[in-house]
């Protein structure tokens, strides 16, 4: 496997971790919830220290709780979809740090570690005393793996829909593929429009073109790449998140601990064409549940891509809706 090389990333990182931010200027994305107190928000504690979160819930506080959580270069914008299952679950929807309007923090507090906790701090507010329904996409479904091999006893359905290989050996046969560090993300990363960014405001930005790039190829079609609206993206947790699956530019992590006592139901769910996809959760994912009860599943969404929820969302919705159990 060739070694990435990573100058502009770096460079880029230390200019933000390293700058003032910018004198005032027209705002480029959407203000936080530490900034707008209108937009309806939870306030946490996490490891200590105080996290103000954009949270959205639909349905009665009465039913058992869902957890949806949006994956990078997302915000809830687009899972608000979920409210279709407030008939009989309470859903609740949230931005986690230094994504969408949540908060913005520091590198330090974007590691794995706080992103488990944040989730523990959410339950602790929402469903102190009984387990949660937990679903994650792309990114949050590492992390929704992560807490459920910490803390299992908190969640009785673990919904997965298309997560990276829990640990680096799973990445490496689709590393051409699936590269987080392309000359072209670098290049809208460093020039995007008018320099490197130095603010949070700005590197969501940059980041936001993302979106409408060719870089990652998880596509049915490259050239008509499907919707994904967002009100704001996090740039910063994106590239924390990445670099930290890397040493010395190559995948080397490994995530696997605690997921084989996990003894919940489990849905992995894979599209059609990602190269993360259902086959790739077959053979790599879903061996590392053998204690999930009943056994691990994986569900193929067929005419679909990694964007599943605006491609396929009548089968994706059917397929969880089946697998918890509801109407």
């Amino acid at each position: 496997m060739k070694d990435l090389l990573l100058p502009r990333w770096v460079l880029l990182l230390g200019i933000f971790l390293g700058c003032a931010t910018l004198t005032e200027k027209p705002r480029l994305v959407p203000p936080t919830v530490t900034e707008d107190s209108s937009l309806p928000a939870q306030n946490l504690m996490v490891k200590g220290q105080p996290l103000r979160v954009h949270v959205k819930t639909f349905g009665n506080p009465a039913n058992p709780v869902f957890f949806v959580m949006p994956g990078s270069l997302s915000d809830l914008r687009v899972y608000q979809i979920f409210a279709s299952f407030q008939t009989s679950l309470f859903v609740v929807l949230w931005d986690q740090a230094g994504q969408g309007l949540s908060e913005r923090v520091p590198a330090s507090r974007l590691d794995f570690d706080h992103m488990v906790e944040e989730i523990r701090a959410m339950k602790q507010v929402y469903s102190p005393s009984q387990p949660v329904r937990l679903l994650g996409h792309s990114w949050s479904a590492v992390f929704a793996g992560l807490y459920a091999a910490r803390y299992p006893a908190d969640v009785s359905h673990l919904i997965l829909l298309e997560p990276i290989g829990f640990y680096s050996e799973a990445m490496k046969g689709d590393q051409a593929q699936i590269n987080l560090f392309t000359v072209g993300y670098l290049d809208m990363a460093w020039s995007g429009g008018k320099g490197a960014a130095v603010d949070h405001d700005s590197l969501d930005f940059q980041t936001l073109s993302m979106l409408r790039s060719k870089v990652r190829n998880f596509f049915k079609d490259i050239d008509n790449l499907p919707e994904w609206p967002v009100w704001r993206v996090g740039g910063l947790a994106l590239m924390t998140w990445e670099a930290l699956l890397l040493k010395n530019g190559v995948w080397d992590y490994d995530f696997r601990p605690g997921l084989n006592q996990f003894g919940g139901a489990v849905l992995l769910v894979g599209s059609e064409y990602s190269p993360i996809g259902a086959s790739f959760q077959t053979q790599w994912n879903k061996p590392l549940f053998p204690a999930a009860t009943p056994p691990a599943q994986v569900y193929k969404l067929e005419d679909s891509g990694h964007r599943m929820l605006t491609e396929n969302w009548a089968d994706l919705e059917t397929a969880i809706k089946t697998f918890l159990g509801v109407p």
